[in-house]
């Protein structure tokens, strides 16, 4: 009688797979919107017509996403005046999700193991806290300002908050043979955590509650989807300037620099200005907005559309991006991106195109599998209130979107992915 034969791919192909993972999130960590999506956009290409399945569940993960891009590329492309690149970078900006998303599906498929994919975290992680710190102490001589290296430097790489959880929350992920190796986890969080307070990121510090904020919800038995409905509700009016402004009076005795610059009203002077930039670009947008006619008003400028500034306004998070701007392509607050690029209708698409990706408890294979999905769509919310959204630059949108489009793939029961 015959043996049934080992179905599992042979070690060594399971190391290129593991290898290859890593790869994927030091590419999305690393590089800019531009290399992302077409990278994401060879491998799509090169892929999709043998892997129907794969795109079928893009599409259903994407499809508001999907919308958006159309009613953007449609209102561009009915101006006369609109400018070329600033056309083409708004749609690549967009079309880097579904993108993410689709590769994603593929790799996670590929990989087969949850485990796996938290150990690849990990290690990507612990590389990129180690490259940083060198980084950072090769400059930290110099004489700078905390701004300065900063802008040189960066502002540090998301994923090392990924990278955190898993050594905090999954630590048996990270040995194959399931034994908690605890020296491993000791260094890796000393050196991740050591990057993320060299970064002094506000960014990279919401990372951690917002996991709390998942585990909250999945333990209080709350329906995720409904809690989801309820925030971004909440984020859609928090992001209008008329109601900002309501909030500008009750929250003025707040020393929170972060929620000051949100509601703040008051941009008598360029320093005002600068200390309440989000806020500014918010209101010069909806401003702007409110000028429109009645079908710009419906379905917006399109893609290539800009925010103009009242003064010039040096921007940039490193020494290799810092310009001056008269015109913004993108606010912080992205939801008057939106209004100003895709109108009210497309302002919709965009606001609920979180809903579709929502992995149900039924199909998580664990706790981790579950809480990860759920914390990366939180991400997904706060990036869309607070920086600049899906049209981001941001590596936070491309690993939470990455970490979306995994979990998908792993998920206990056929479905999308």
């Amino acid at each position: 009688m015959t043996a049934l034969s080992d179905t599992r791919p042979a070690p060594v192909f399971r190391s290129v797979r593991h290898v290859a993972l890593i790869g994927w999130f030091v590419l999305l960590s690393t590089q800019s919107v531009t290399v992302v999506a077409g990278l994401a956009g060879v491998i799509t290409l090169g892929t999709v017509f043998s892997n129907q399945d794969k795109l079928n569940a893009t599409l259903r993960l994407s499809w508001p996403v999907l919308v958006v891009i159309l009613i953007g590329l449609a209102g561009g492309a009915l101006r006369v005046d609109v400018d070329a690149w600033a056309y083409f970078r708004d749609f690549t900006y967009l079309a880097k999700v579904p993108l993410i998303l689709y590769v994603s599906l593929l790799v996670g498929r590929w990989i087969d193991d949850l485990d796996a994919v938290f150990r690849a975290i990990f290690q990507a992680a612990v590389l990129l806290a180690v490259f940083y710190l060198l980084s950072y102490i090769h400059h930290a001589g110099w004489d700078m300002s905390r701004r300065d290296l900063r802008i040189t430097v960066g502002r540090g790489y998301y994923l090392i908050v990924f990278g955190l959880l898993v050594a905090l929350f999954a630590p048996r992920a990270l040995s194959a043979e399931g034994r908690v190796p605890v020296l491993q986890i000791a260094l890796g969080v000393t050196v991740m955590a050591a990057a993320i307070i060299a970064s002094t990121s506000r960014g990279m510090l919401i990372c951690m509650p917002m996991f709390f904020l998942a585990a909250l919800i999945f333990f209080a038995r709350v329906p995720f989807r409904w809690v989801l409905v309820g925030l971004i509700g909440a984020v859609s009016a928090l992001s209008l300037p008329p109601v900002t402004g309501l909030l500008s009076a009750a929250l003025a005795h707040w020393d929170a620099r972060m929620v000051n610059e949100m509601v703040a009203t008051d941009f008598g002077s360029p320093m005002q200005i600068r200390d309440a930039f989000r806020s500014y670009e918010a209101h010069l947008a909806w401003r702007q907005f409110q000028g429109f006619d009645p079908l710009e008003k419906l379905f917006g400028q399109g893609f290539g559309a800009l925010v103009y500034l009242t003064f010039p306004v040096e921007l940039g998070a490193t020494a290799a991006t810092q310009q001056t701007y008269t015109a913004v392509p993108i606010t912080h607050v992205s939801l008057t991106t939106a209004l100003v690029k895709l109108g009210v209708l497309g302002s919709v698409f965009y606001m609920i195109c979180l809903l579709p990706m929502v992995l149900p408890r039924a199909q998580a294979r664990s706790r981790m599998h579950l809480l990860f999905n759920h914390t990366a769509i939180l991400l997904c919310l706060f990036i869309i209130w607070t920086f600049q959204g899906l049209f981001s630059t941001l590596d936070l949108i491309n690993i939470a979107v990455a970490v979306i489009g995994l979990t998908h793939a792993l998920r206990r029961c056929p479905g999308p992915g």
